[in-house]
């Protein structure tokens, strides 16, 4: 069909050739676009003028790569991620973007780096050296050579104070309680011993 805007596509879907394409907008104006996005919560549109949908994405963007479960795309330089209906989750502004086994998104921007979700919500903010899946319910994070634990969710477990740690036993006995995942952590050059369990240090550092 002549006509390349989303209802031509549709009857082409079903068979139809059109010979005379549909009247279309030049472009609609931002009272209906912003009117637009705040009823479909999306975080913005691409092109806005009458074309074809692979041609606005060529234009819009340097390189599209096709992912296993989402789509790569690169604006000047930065990389940007797409889910395969056409929404943005990540914006293209950063230098690296990967997805780890927790369906997460690894991103980094200006040497640092930051946890997404898999909807582009920040979990972890863009303010570490590194960022590393410690367990299966632990994000490992550095900064400056310290270290600190993230849950997968988002909640600061340990802020980035920790010169070095050790795992312990599966369990201790204190106070008549059995404590379980016990790590031994160093903190100004002293060490003592921090639960995941109640997310407390439970014998300061000596």
């Amino acid at each position: 069909s002549k006509g390349k805007d989303t209802t031509t596509g549709h009857w082409e879907l079903m068979g139809l050739e059109l010979e005379n394409p549909f009247k279309t907008y030049e472009k609609f104006g931002d009272e209906i676009i912003n009117e637009f996005i705040k009823r479909t919560h999306c975080k913005g549109i691409l092109g806005n003028y009458p074309a074809s949908g692979t041609k606005i994405i060529e234009e819009e963007f340097s390189s599209i790569s096709v992912e296993e479960t989402f789509i790569k795309v690169t604006k000047e330089e930065n990389i940007g991620i797409y889910s395969f209906d056409g929404k943005e989750i990540l914006k293209p502004v950063y230098t690296c973007v990967e997805k780890n086994k927790f369906g997460h998104y690894k991103v980094w921007k200006n040497n640092l780096c930051g946890i997404f979700s898999q909807e582009g919500k920040p979990i972890i903010p863009i303010h570490y050296d590194e960022i590393s899946i410690y367990n299966d319910d632990l994000y490992q994070a550095l900064d400056n050579n310290l270290k600190g634990f993230y849950k997968k969710n988002g909640e600061l477990i340990l802020p980035a104070i920790i010169q070095d740690f050790k795992e312990e036993k599966k369990y201790i006995l204190y106070k008549g309680d059995i404590i379980h995942n016990i790590i031994r952590i160093k903190v100004n050059n002293l060490w003592g011993l921090f639960s995941f369990d109640t997310n407390q240090t439970i014998v300061e550092t000596i």
